[in-house]
Formats: structure tokens, sequence, C-alpha cells
């Protein structure tokens, strides 16, 4: 894991506590903060499957330019060698 996925998952952790910890200690019912919790993990899930849906697209991308890389630098090297 990478430095800016280390801060990315602490900052999302960070984030779903400190939600979590202000539903708790807020006034309010427990059926209201059975929702509120209830509503807070879905849009921190939603968060968490928007950057992994963009980390992976962007693996892909990455995935598919060595790709074209690779078979570049070989139909290079095969059109060198039967010169």
């Amino acid at each position: 894991m990478n430095d800016g996925s280390k801060i990315l998952a602490a900052f999302l952790a960070g984030a779903a506590v400190g939600t979590i910890l202000g539903l708790l200690y807020a006034p309010a019912p427990g059926a209201e903060t059975r929702q509120n919790l209830s509503e807070g993990a879905r849009k921190i899930s939603d968060k968490v499957r928007s950057k992994a849906e963009a980390g992976m697209n962007y693996v892909s991308s990455l995935k598919n330019k060595a790709s074209d890389t690779i078979s570049d630098l070989l139909r290079e090297q095969e059109e060198g060698g039967a010169v």
C-alpha cells in the first residue's frame, strides 16, 4: 500500500469514527440515532466504493499503457531484427 492509499484509508477511518461518535453523543432518540448511523455508514460506504472504483480504473489504465508499451517495444525489436 503506498503512502497516498494509507493517508486515504486513515482519513476515511477517522471520518467514520468521528461520525459515529458524533451521532452517539448527540441528543437524539435511539431510532433517530440508528437511522443517522445507517445513513452515515451508507455515505462512507459509497465514498469508499467510489474511490475503489477510481483506483481500479487507474490501475486498469496503467496496465493497458504498459501492455501497449511492451507491444510497441517488441514490434520495434522484431522490425529491427528483420532488417
